[in-house]
This record gives C-alpha cells, structure tokens and sequence, in this order.
C-alpha cells in the first residue's frame, strides 16, 4: 500500500468516526432519522452506515471491571 493510500484511507476512516459521533449524538439527543438527514447531509444509507460502524466499535469493546 503506498502512503497516498494509507493517507487517504486514515482520512476516510477519521471522516466515518466523525460522522457516526454526530449522528449518534444527534439522534441521542431526540432527532429524528428525518431531522438529522437534511442537517448533516446525509442519505439514510449514510446513516445506517454509521449506525453500523459504532456498532461494531462497541461490539469489539472489551469491558473491564475496576472492582467495586
């Protein structure tokens, strides 16, 4: 992979974790799927995609007690 490439795609992927937080938060927050839509300019595809995303962060989560 030459470097252009691992830039762009570090990009890419910095622009995804930006994206699903702003959705997220927006629809966290009482938006709905319609609201957010026109406010970030995304499609619903875009938004499910981010949905997706966070998804799959969580699911590779490891939580760890701290002992009470």
């Amino acid at each position: 992979m030459s470097i252009q490439l691992f830039i762009m795609a570090k990009q890419s992927l910095l622009e995804l974790e930006c994206q699903s937080l702003l959705v997220i938060g927006a629809l966290a927050s009482g938006m709905s799927l319609e609201d957010v839509m026109p406010e970030y300019e995304l499609t619903a595809e875009q938004i499910q995609a981010a949905l997706a995303y966070a998804a799959t962060l969580v699911a590779q989560t490891e939580v760890v007690s701290l002992g009470a």
